[in-house]
């Protein structure tokens, strides 16, 4: 078969997979009351802010050098959150936050995944309600390869080898609950939003987060993993859906691929 065949047949099979994500991702409801949009538009997301998220805390993998959603979440309510990213981009980037903690907003954002800093409302950020943990998360605590970008100017690396070259750094990676462990007296008797933001490595962790008995308030998930995807990884994100609805969590919004997830016992969809 010539090589522009396959390439047709790989395009079509990738359609064909979106549309199954389209299909199990399809919100349960057009619209829920307290849908709100957080962050940049390159860095945003939705969250139901109509419920109790003052009595939560935020954990955030996936910080790269756009931290606007983290930022506008602690400073809407008045609560504090945990980034999660090993890459040396990413960190620098959130020194610079710290650096400047304290200074109000400057100017607007911009739409690439680096903001500049004067872009954020810092005024109410400290280090009591910033926090980062210079990790990857995944399945299991260790050393792991972290590949880096197809293109250098991107920041976000990936659990996932994908590039090309096959460069990579070896970082350190820690579960959802043993990142957790450095926070249990600040988060005792505190509800979790997680946010995944995590190149293609979204399901894997996801469903160890589930098997673990994590159960966040709100999940907000980029299916990074379906601009490549594999026979395997649909059948692996078709599990997930399932074990998700078990666990009373209803796709409620979706952008692009990115979703937010909401439990239905704790959160009346209308």
């Amino acid at each position: 078969m010539t090589s522009r065949f396959m390439q047709y047949l790989r395009r079509l099979t990738l359609s064909f997979y979106r549309n199954i994500f389209i299909l199990v991702s399809k919100p349960k409801r057009l619209r829920i009351p307290g849908l709100k949009r957080l962050g940049s538009m390159y860095g945003g997301w939705y969250i139901d802010s109509l419920d109790e998220l003052k009595q939560c805390y935020l954990v955030s993998a996936g910080l790269g050098e756009d931290a606007s959603f983290d930022i506008e979440f602690v400073n809407n309510f008045e609560t504090f959150a945990i980034l999660v990213d090993p890459t040396p981009r990413a960190i620098a980037h959130f020194n610079d936050i710290l650096d400047s903690a304290g200074s109000p907003k400057k100017c607007s954002y911009n739409n690439t995944g680096k903001q500049l800093i004067d872009s954020y409302d810092l005024e109410g950020i400290n280090k009591s309600n910033l926090f980062l943990k210079g990790v990857a998360l995944w399945t299991h605590s260790g050393s792991i390869q972290f590949h880096k970008p197809e293109i250098d100017s991107h920041v976000s690396h990936s659990l996932r080898r994908r590039n090309s070259h096959g460069s990579s750094i070896e970082v350190n990676a820690l579960t959802l609950g043993d990142i957790l462990l450095d926070f249990r007296e600040k988060i005792n008797g505190l509800d979790m939003i997680l946010k995944l933001d995590i190149e293609g490595a979204e399901t894997e962790v996801l469903l160890k987060v589930i098997n673990s008995g994590h159960r966040p308030r709100q999940l907000l998930v980029e299916w990074d993993f379906m601009r490549g995807a594999k026979f395997v990884d649909i059948l692996r994100f078709l599990y997930l859906s399932f074990r998700l609805k078990r666990s009373d969590y209803l796709f409620v919004h979706r952008e692009n691929l990115n979703t937010l997830l909401v439990q239905t016992p704790r959160r009346a969809i209308v």
